[in-house]
């Protein structure tokens, strides 16, 4: 890992370090939206309960670097398929592997999991690069919706095992 920590699950106690990250995380990423994009990011990522919640109910892994989390994801596992519900940097650790060792753990730990999905933005060039950069591939694009204003691209990583 770029910084010799340890990725572990978020604890209750982290979810407003990782609402106020993923928050700055979006707003970085607002410099790239459409001017029709009316949502600044995915559901919830501005929300401290729904943090909270997703602590509790699903899981949920921080990057904490010395006394600091500096990135976040949520995933959902359903025996071997697994979905990246939601992955954010913090902007001052973007482009320095963080992103990298944070998917490279989610696969590695759960190495059941022969299939990971996630979906972002149409405008989100540099999140498809990051993405394929790991094997992952658009399998489709969704078109803009009128009610946000930009559409999708949905990615698909398989193991090698099941490729």
């Amino acid at each position: 890992m770029p910084f010799g920590t340890e990725i572990l699950p978020a604890e209750v106690a982290d979810a407003s370090s990782l609402c106020v990250l993923a928050t700055l995380a979006f707003i970085e990423d607002a410099r790239y939206r459409p001017k029709s994009a009316v949502v600044e990011g995915p559901p919830g990522h501005a929300d401290l309960t729904v943090h909270a919640n997703w602590i509790r109910e699903k899981v949920y892994l921080k990057y904490p670097v010395g006394s600091h989390i500096v990135a976040g994801s949520v995933i959902s596992v359903s025996d071997d398929r697994g979905e990246i519900e939601l992955l954010f940097v913090g902007p001052e650790h973007m482009n320095k592997g963080v992103g990298h060792a944070l998917v490279e753990y989610v696969c590695k730990t759960f190495a059941q999991v022969q299939e990971w999905i996630l979906q972002t933005p149409d405008y989100a060039t540099r999140n498809h690069a990051f993405y394929e950069s790991l094997g992952f591939v658009c399998t489709h694009k969704t078109p803009a919706k009128k009610e946000i204003g930009f559409g999708f691209h949905h990615y698909k990583w398989r193991a090698l095992a099941a490729r």
